[in-house]
């Protein structure tokens, strides 16, 4: 069994972005973990990339997540190629109507946004850009959703591992003592939802030797995982410094998020501010922080 990574530029049309880290698994049969987001150069790219190492066509395409970095060729890759593609029944409605989602998913961190002091000028611009990426790709015509997947290789059986937190129905691909995580482990960081539920995935991820993140570095080892633990536990005691006296939402943000606060580019904000609410979240639910009248006040020192 051969592990080969191949990386796919984040589109320059759409501004900066991160790389998206994708994996080929060939065995008795040709995988491929994520794909990276559509483009006429990407398209070119990921299939000279697999022909150049005797990976064209692949058979299958398991996606990590329903986010358009991860699944964004896989609907040109079925077009061309009849590739099946899986996904957890999670976040499959994602390849139903990824606009809708992604439209949904901005109203709903603008709400807090708006609530939270910041203003309301450029937000248009900003749901037009999303509009916009989530048209640039040609939409899968079928997928198999899953809830545990097994697939028997040569090498060992492949093996879904639940691993919510950045998104609901996450993913890691396992076989023997590699894991092929997403965005559930990256780092130095990653975006979470559920900041709970993303601890518990880094528990599961700590057993692996190599842990393939979908971005940056890679292989991922105990230590970093670890490190990336320690990195999340030290971000929600500078949220509870922050609002230790009360603080807005917007002050909040600011103070985590200086350099990127200075730019005052709504667009750059718009991460932050749906980090920063998951730590307050989290904060919320163990206890050590409320919300009342439109700010946040700490109740402990530290966690």
């Amino acid at each position: 069994m051969k592990i080969i990574p191949i990386t796919i530029p984040f589109p320059a049309a759409f501004g900066l972005g991160k790389p998206a880290n994708c994996y080929v698994i060939k065995d008795d049969q040709t995988l491929l973990i994520d794909t990276g987001w559509d483009s006429p150069e990407n398209r070119a790219a990921l299939k000279k990339a697999l022909e150049s190492i005797d990976a064209w066509p692949p058979e299958t395409i398991l996606l990590t997540h329903g986010h358009i970095d991860h699944f964004g060729l896989g609907g040109y890759l079925q077009q061309i190629t009849g590739a099946e593609i899986m996904v957890h029944k999670e976040d499959a409605h994602m390849l139903d109507d990824y606009e809708r989602d992604l439209v949904g998913w901005y109203d709903k961190v603008m709400v807090d946004a708006i609530e939270g002091g910041f203003e309301t000028d450029g937000l248009e611009d900003v749901r037009s850009k999303l509009l916009l990426a989530s048209k640039a790709m040609l939409k899968p015509v079928s997928y198999t959703e899953f809830e545990d997947l097994k697939i028997e290789l040569k090498g060992g059986t492949l093996k879904s591992m639940g691993v919510p937190g950045h998104t609901p129905g996450s993913v890691a691909y396992t076989i023997r003592e590699e894991a092929f995580s997403g965005d559930a482990a990256i780092e130095n960081t990653v975006n979470v939802e559920d900041l709970k539920q993303e601890f518990l995935s880094l528990q599961k991820l700590k057993v692996f030797k190599n842990v393939y993140p979908g971005h940056d570095r890679m292989p991922l080892n105990r230590q970093d995982i670890e490190a990336l633990e320690a990195h999340f536990v030290d971000r929600l005691d500078d949220v509870l410094g922050a609002c230790r006296n009360g603080a807005t939402l917007r002050q909040i943000v600011e103070r985590m998020y200086f350099t990127v606060a200075q730019d005052q580019n709504v667009i750059k904000m718009i991460f932050p501010i749906k980090q920063t609410l998951a730590y307050l979240h989290y904060l919320e639910g163990e206890g050590a922080a409320g919300k009342k009248g439109g700010r946040w006040f700490a109740f402990r020192e530290r966690l």
